[in-house]
């Protein structure tokens, strides 16, 4: 495979699972770092990649005994031997991390992102830094904006320039009435105003998995027509394949096919991508994800596929744990490790700063699932579960509970597979978020 179809390739791998994720989960740092230091752009990486990437690097449980990511190492067939360090904070967000390239046996800093929180454990902004050889320079500042329900509505980027912050890049969100991503705008500032870039919107089945995706960009007057994406399932809801088509004057046109495969003996998945050549798909490339017994990732390979033979290749990595973190990284093999952590016990006040409510685990799960949330304050406090039609299915919590972090067990034996709303309420603060149950 030459370099310009790689290139092509990372396009297409980046921009499939910015919408599998949601478009909220889509990331490759060192990736962006470099293109934004070569001055160059694309319609599918953008800085849309980068706010997107820090949006979901925080997602992170407060499961008792659960694992912590300590450090990534990221092996490229181009380039240096990568490392990346996490840092956590006593609310058990990701306070920081860095990047460090290995030079002459010596990890050497590169790049630092550091975290801000609100009361309700929301991230309000994260400022990057990168390593000039004797210290860190400013890059980039990200604002978040949230929603009554604590959907991230707006993401506002600024620039380090001629020593003072500059916008560069905007990017609204809607969501629909199950709180899923329908439609992401991203405009860039230019002459003072934003201007639009690109239009993403999402369809999806009713138990809410993706199904369609569908990319637009602006020409200066108009959206045209440029990528869609159509994801497929098997009977259990595991996605099994990904059909991307190209735009091409007045129809759509086969692009790329990815196949997916699950080994659940000894955890592992791996994906087969197919390109859409002389009218028939050619074998291009293929990843391969191993997970631990607890399905954490620890380790994932990319390959192409030339002259019948498999070799190293770099492709867009995607890791994805039980506890919600994302990243996305370009690299032909990462490795990660991990730290064994025990947080604080349940109902205890201590390092409680702010109301929260963490992701479901496992999720998704058959039948039964935790909810962990806490409360700063003592007061009334319900944890109600709903289906996709607003109707109530189990109360889990309606009591007057102390200063604390509480547990929550749903069983959902008696329900059918789909997603669910779960919602908290305590004093004033409520916050919602969706759980799948797949039997």
């Amino acid at each position: 495979m030459n370099p310009s179809s790689q290139n092509i390739l990372f396009l297409l791998l980046f921009f499939i699972f910015s919408i599998t994720e949601s478009f909220s989960q889509v990331i490759n740092t060192e990736y962006f770092f470099n293109q934004q230091l070569n001055h160059s752009k694309s319609n599918d990486i953008n800085f849309t990649n980068y706010i997107s990437s820090l949006n979901n690097l925080t997602k992170r449980t407060f499961t008792n005994n659960s694992l912590e990511i300590d450090s990534i190492i990221v092996y490229s067939t181009e380039g240096p031997k990568r490392k990346f360090n996490y840092a956590y904070g006593e609310n058990g967000k990701i306070a920081s991390f860095i990047i460090s390239n290995l030079q002459n046996d010596f990890w050497v800093n590169n790049w630092k992102i550091i975290y801000a929180y609100d009361s309700v454990l929301n991230k309000i902004s994260t400022f990057s830094e990168v390593w000039n050889g004797n210290g860190w320079d400013s890059y980039m500042f990200v604002n978040y904006y949230y929603d009554n329900s604590g959907n991230d509505t707006l993401e506002i980027a600024k620039l380090w320039t001629n020593n003072h912050w500059e916008n560069t890049l905007r990017i609204v969100k809607k969501y629909n009435l199950n709180e899923s991503l329908i439609k992401l705008l991203t405009q860039e500032w230019s002459d003072s105003i934003w201007v639009n870039s690109s239009l993403i919107f999402t369809q999806y089945y009713e138990n809410g998995l993706e199904k369609l995706g569908l990319l637009k960009n602006w020409n200066g007057s108009n959206w045209i027509n440029y990528r869609q994406l159509s994801f497929n399932y098997n009977n259990d809801w595991d996605l099994i394949s990904i059909l991307v088509k190209n735009w091409h004057g007045n129809s759509w046109e086969n692009y790329f096919l990815t196949t997916i495969n699950y080994n659940l003996v000894a955890p592992q998945t791996v994906g087969l991508l197919q390109e859409w050549v002389n009218n028939q798909w050619e074998i291009n490339s293929r990843y391969s994800y191993s997970y631990n017994s607890e399905n954490y990732f620890i380790q994932g390979i990319y390959q192409y596929w030339l002259n019948d033979n498999w070799f190293p290749g770099d492709g867009v990595i995607h890791i994805v744990n039980p506890d919600g973190f994302e990243e996305h990284i370009l690299a032909s093999k990462v490795d990660v490790y991990y730290n064994k952590v025990t947080n604080v016990a349940d109902n205890s006040g201590v390092g409680v700063s702010g109301y929260s409510l963490e992701q479901n685990f496992p999720n998704p799960f058959n039948p039964a699932t935790t909810i962990e949330y806490s409360i700063p304050a003592a007061s009334n406090v319900t944890l109600v579960v709903y289906n996709l039609l607003g109707e109530k299915v189990a109360v889990l919590v309606d009591e007057y509970q102390q200063t604390g972090r509480y547990k929550a067990k749903f069983n959902a034996k008696n329900l059918p597979s789909g997603v669910y709303i779960y919602k908290l309420t305590a004093g004033k603060f409520s916050s919602a978020k969706k759980l799948m149950l797949m039997k």
